[in-house]
């Protein structure tokens, strides 16, 4: 719906005269401002000018209280409701005006309300304290100037428009924050069971690990691998340096400079010493990423230990297999000269 289209007045009087009325102040004018127009542009021989938005009133008329209520129910169904309704006060034998009032905003609140009365059946301090405290009430005194009921009609219209148009836009602004909030709701879980899923690779990962704040490379957390090559507790650990536990980490300065400017270093060779002054020999990998806003260092150390110390094994017995063969040769050479001798 928008400014400018019909806006739907119902008529609750036992009067049909009064239906009359009412009809001929809100449509008459209507009629009259076209004809105005119209005429005035024959006049002076202009063209029509161009139609403006006036408000264009549908008035439907119900003569009793009941009759009132199920009109109303009528046109909410339909989906097109009253925006006011002229209510006069007496209308016997059926329900009076203040309790048609009553059960009018039972099923419609935002319906705008003008009590029309030419007696004082009750005083507005009545009306309010039976119908409570509404900006959706107007007094009409009978008999009535018929620019005000214009202006009344008009006014209370216009307002009853710009109040659905305010609530729609409202509901509009709701289900796209609920939507929104779904979203990010929806995001955030997947967050924590991304962070949930890093949590539980992190602390079971057979290489040993560990995360570093940057610059001042404190331990934010371990994994048990890290814990068991080193010697040391995860309580013992958090929140420490390499300097402070006598942890010795020869990683170059170089290498962490490079992490710390969001480059990726991978399996550069070093020497680890824990608690139990054990050399560790392992390849360092760091990794940039950030926690809770601030950048950090993931390690990664894969002891290459035992490794090395196998390959020295088999060099040593590649050694001593390549000095057999060559006593062997020397041996059979040195035979061949005996058996000539």
């Amino acid at each position: 719906m928008i400014l400018g289209a019909d806006r739907r007045i119902l008529l609750v009087d036992d009067n049909p005269s009064i239906h009359t009325d009412f009809k001929k102040v809100l449509l008459d004018s209507q009629v009259k401002n076209q004809v105005l127009d119209e005429a005035e542009a024959m006049l002076f021989d202009e063209a029509p000018r161009p139609k403006h938005q006036a408000a264009k009133f549908t008035i439907e008329s119900a003569f009793q209280g009941q009759e009132a209520l199920e009109k109303v129910l009528a046109a909410i169904a339909k989906g097109e409701p009253f925006a006011m309704a002229f209510v006069d006060v007496r209308m016997p034998p059926g329900w009076d005006g203040i309790e048609t009032i009553s059960r009018l905003w039972e099923v419609d609140p935002s319906l705008q309300i003008v009590v029309c009365t030419a007696y004082s059946d009750y005083s507005w301090e009545t009306m309010s304290e039976k119908l409570g405290v509404s900006e959706n009430l107007v007094l009409l005194k009978k008999p009535f100037d018929n620019v005000e009921v214009l202006q009344i009609a008009h006014s209370l219209t216009k307002k009853w428009l710009v109040t659905r148009q305010a609530a729609w836009r409202l509901s509009e602004l709701e289900e796209m924050v609920a939507k929104r909030t779904t979203e990010l709701e929806s995001a955030g879980a997947e967050i924590a069971l991304s962070e949930e899923r890093f949590s539980k690779a992190f602390r079971n990962s057979p290489i040993p690990q560990a995360i570093q704040s940057l610059p001042a490379q404190r331990f934010v957390d371990v994994n048990d691998a890290f814990l068991t090559m080193t010697g040391f507790t995860r309580e013992e650990v958090t929140g420490h340096t390499p300097l402070e536990l006598g942890l010795c980490l020869d990683y170059e300065t170089r290498f962490l400079k490079s992490a710390s400017e969001g480059k990726v270093v991978r399996n550069v060779e070093t020497q680890i010493v824990g608690r139990d002054k054990e050399l560790h020999t392992a390849l360092i990998s760091l990794e940039p990423l950030t926690v809770a806003g601030q950048p950090h260092i993931l390690m990664m150390a894969q002891d290459i230990s035992d490794r090395l110390h196998l390959e020295h094994q088999l060099r040593q017995v590649q050694k001593m297999e390549a000095v057999g063969q060559l006593a062997a040769g020397i041996a059979h050479d040195f035979n061949n000269l005996l058996t000539i001798i």
